[in-house]
């Protein structure tokens, strides 16, 4: 349910904690901990590891430029999608593996 959350919001900045809290109508120290508990990570973390992953993909479908994935998954920059891209990957958009 949650993934499927975040994936209706992918091409989007994160929503942040409070909208999740009220969706899923939790407090948010509960929310926090019970989603760091199953995921081991934060929800920001989670949700950005989803965008460079839905990125991945369509990187490699060799359909969009580095611009146009970064317009479509809501980042407010090339430069920005390009520097989230490689602190996540350690590599730039334009160097991933298959393109």
């Amino acid at each position: 349910m949650l993934r499927k959350f975040f994936r209706q919001r992918i091409a989007g900045p994160f929503c942040g904690v409070l909208t999740l809290t009220a969706y899923f109508g939790t407090s948010v120290s509960t929310f926090k901990r019970l989603f760091e508990k199953y995921f081991n990570t934060t929800p920001l973390e989670y949700f950005k590891n989803m965008q460079i992953e839905e990125s991945k993909k369509l990187l490699k479908s060799k359909k969009y430029s580095v611009a146009q994935v970064s317009r479509k998954l809501g980042f407010s920059s090339p430069t920005n999608f390009i520097r989230t891209f490689k602190q996540y990957t350690g590599t730039t958009p334009r160097q991933f593996p298959s393109r």
